[in-house]
């Protein structure tokens, strides 16, 4: 353990702060349909934002702070009266009187969970390196996410290949460990590989591996182990200097740059207890992150992600769902599938 770790404490969570309208449909709707509405709800939304609200839920008692901008108008207001409410501070959270507040319009399947989004990012789009203070910071990590979708600073810098890359670089030079969550398009997807290198976790779902790698996963027979191992493997390759965490259908996956992989089996939910299937890659995320702040073995770290995952579900709110670290491991020891079962049926055992 490093001396710096002790003196550090607390999260920087830097990217999109944004409101979900959110709408359960009976479908969603193909081209030139329509959907009936039967439930709606406003609340956080963005990467950046979730994170918090969930750190926040599970009981954090460490030192939260936003870095992102929103819109001089009632979107705005709201993430503001919300962070304070859950007293995370927002020294460092910009208010444009130029650009509205980025949003969200997500659609959530009645019988499935699934959903399907369209965001705007507005305000967000002004995120640029400067706004993120690196130097006067005492947090222990610094978050970003999801890169490819924080504006300018998706941009390009000379030396470090992206703006994001180098806000990394500078993180990670202070005495920050940093966390990343990409949400990668293909066509994008080597411009998100310039920021790999100042990465100490990062954390993708199995969708987001394939994009960034090139590597197929999945087949007819289930999770091909391999192709998994050779993905994550091929990011390290390309500059990850920690370990790649992944979220996929079979449970969560700690694959280190050096060392043995950690597999933790999914949670097998009721069908009748799922509401909607958004924000659960962000409570896994802050899950996991929890567990690492707070020193927990990375079997416990995987478990409090994968149960605050499911516990977000319950919940048609992006961050509703979840609970306190002891309920979410409840919840998880309690709906958990069998390790076995679970990581040889995956070829991950």
């Amino acid at each position: 353990m490093k001396k710096n770790d002790l003196e550090r404490s607390g999260i920087l969570s830097v990217g999109a702060f944004a409101i979900d309208y959110i709408k359960r449909v009976d479908r969603i709707p193909a081209p030139g349909s329509v959907a009936r509405i039967q439930q709606e709800k406003i609340c956080n939304g963005g990467h950046a934002y979730n994170l918090l609200v969930d750190l926040v839920r599970l009981g954090a008692d460490f030192p939260l702070n936003a870095v992102g901008w929103v819109g001089h108008d009632v979107d705005g207001r709201a993430v503001q009266e919300d962070c304070a409410a859950h007293h995370i501070n927002t020294h460092s959270l910009r208010v444009s009187k130029v650009e509205h507040s980025s949003y969200n319009d997500v659609m959530v399947d009645s019988e499935t969970g699934e959903l399907s989004s369209l965001n705007r990012m507005g305000a967000h789009s002004r995120l640029k390196l400067k706004d993120v203070p690196v130097e006067e910071t005492k947090s222990r990590f610094l978050y970003l996410g999801p890169i490819l979708g924080l504006g300018e600073l998706d941009g390009e810098h000379k030396q470090s290949g992206s703006q994001a890359a180098e806000l990394l670089r500078l993180s990670q030079k202070a005495g920050m460990e940093t966390a990343v969550s990409i949400v990668p398009m293909a066509a994008e997807a080597e411009r998100a590989l310039a920021a790999l290198r100042y990465v100490d976790y990062l954390f993708l779902n199995e969708s987001g591996l394939e994009i960034l790698s090139g590597v197929r996963m999945r087949y007819r027979s289930g999770l091909d182990q391999h192709a998994l191992h050779d993905a994550a493997r091929m990011l390290q390759d390309r500059g990850v200097r920690g370990a790649v965490v992944l979220r996929v259908e079979e449970g969560g996956v700690y694959l280190p740059r050096a060392g043995e992989p950690v597999f933790m089996p999914r949670v097998h939910l009721p069908r009748k207890r799922i509401v909607g299937l958004n924000g659960g890659d962000s409570a896994f995320t802050a899950g996991v992150l929890y567990g690492l702040h707070e020193r927990l073995s990375m079997e416990e770290a995987l478990q409090l992600g994968l149960g605050a995952a499911a516990a977000c579900s319950m919940d048609l709110k992006t961050s509703g769902g979840v609970r306190s670290v002891s309920k979410c491991l409840e919840i998880y020891k309690q709906y958990q599938g069998s390790m076995v079962a679970d990581l040889v049926g995956s070829g991950l055992l």
